[in-house]
Order: C-alpha cells, then structure tokens, then sequence
C-alpha cells in the first residue's frame, strides 16, 4: 500500500520532449494556412491588367482604391465614367482569385455592435480600428476585428454593470458573433468567425472580411458593371 505522505516525484528530465512532434506537426500546419491565408491580402499581383467597371456614386471610389492597394494590385488607378468609376489594375495570374476580386471590392463593410436581445445599436462603423485574416491554433481561420479604445472602454464599463448581457456583432445586416458583453477581449481583438463548407472557401471568406473591414466601409452603395 502505498504511503499517502510520500513527496510528488517531478517529471523525469526530458520527457517533454516526447510531445515536441506531435506539437510541431500542429504548428506547420497552423503556419501553412497560415500563409494561404496571408497569400490573399498584400501579395503583388503578377497577372494581366485589367478595368473593372463600377456603378453608383463616385465617392466610393477612394475606398475601393484603398482596397485594391491593400489587395497588392500593383499601382491601380481610377477613373470617372457616366455610370461611376473605374478601376485599372494588375490582376493575379491565378485566374480563380482574380474572379473573387470584383465582388471583394464591393461589400459595404458596415460592422455594428447591439444589444442581442433588443437590437439597439450600441457601437456602429467608428468603433472599427481594423481588421486582418488570422488563423487560430486550432486550424481554423477567423477575421481579427480591431476594436478601438474607446470601444473597449464602453464595453468594460457595460461588463462591469451588465456582465451577461448578449452582444451581437453584426456586419452588413448578418450577425456573425454573439457573447456576453463580459466576454468581450479587454485587448480589443475580436476573432469572428466564417460560416463557410470547406477550408479553402473559409480561407477565402475570412481574406475578403478582413480586405472590407480593414479599409472602412463604402460610403455608398455600388455594384460591378458590364
């Protein structure tokens, strides 16, 4: 029978060196989709260049530019037309990216922040400091929402209040995220999720979110022309 006084013996030296393959084998992984990821946002293009023509008000042209640019489509440059605007840039050489570009470039990108159970709004467009792809350590790929200070300051204050109040996360009328408000990361970092059927389309979703929201929204609505 064994003495229950008896001291813990310490892990024998080495051993957790045991688990270094199969913890190295899930850091490649996360590293390599990873760069799938990242692959879709800055990477220069070096495909044909091509105009893109878009319909409605020209003031979204600037956002669109911001977009493109962030996109790594070489030097893109706009101009006016009866219908809107255009946009001349170099495109990708792979012809299934270029295809996503056009309606990338076209999501409003509007994020609100309200009470889940009510719908108020309590944090619109300006509470947005930015956004970029990221992958989790379990694999999955997310888009980073980037709060800014003052949004994190409200909702400490709310948490310290209303701790189990549902927030919602709403982004261009769709509710993508969904926590009690004392959930919320105090660093601002706010990872949503993508409602996507495979990897490879999540990859594409949580790239094209992050593009949209990271430029700031459309300040108007407008559609890829003929």
């Amino acid at each position: 029978m064994s003495d229950p006084t008896a001291t813990r013996t310490s892990p024998r030296p080495g051993c957790a060196l045991l688990a270094l393959p199969v913890l190295m084998t899930v850091v490649m992984v996360a590293a390599y989709a990873a760069l799938a990821v990242f692959g879709y946002v800055g990477r220069p293009a070096d495909g044909p260049v091509q105009t893109i023509q878009f319909e409605g008000c020209a003031d979204a042209g600037a956002v669109v530019l911001a977009r493109a640019r962030l996109m790594g489509l070489g030097d893109p440059t706009l101009a006016p037309t009866p219908a809107g605007f255009s946009l001349t840039a170099q495109m990708p050489a792979d012809e299934g990216v270029t295809r996503g570009i056009p309606p990338t470039l076209v999501i409003p990108g509007h994020v609100s922040l309200a009470d889940a159970v009510t719908g108020e709004e309590l944090l619109g467009d300006d509470a947005v400091d930015g956004a970029f792809p990221h992958m989790q350590l379990s694999g999955i790929p997310v888009t980073r929402l980037l709060l800014t200070d003052g949004a994190v300051t409200y909702l400490r204050k709310m948490a310290g209040v209303e701790p189990t109040r549902r927030v919602v996360v709403i982004i261009d009328g769709v509710r993508v995220h969904e926590a009690d408000v004392a959930h919320y990361p105090t660093n601002g970092e706010l990872d949503l999720g993508v409602d996507a059927d495979t990897r490879a389309s999540q990859l594409e979703v949580a790239a094209a979110r992050a593009i949209a929201l990271g430029e700031g929204p459309l300040p108007c609505e407008i559609r890829v022309g003929p």
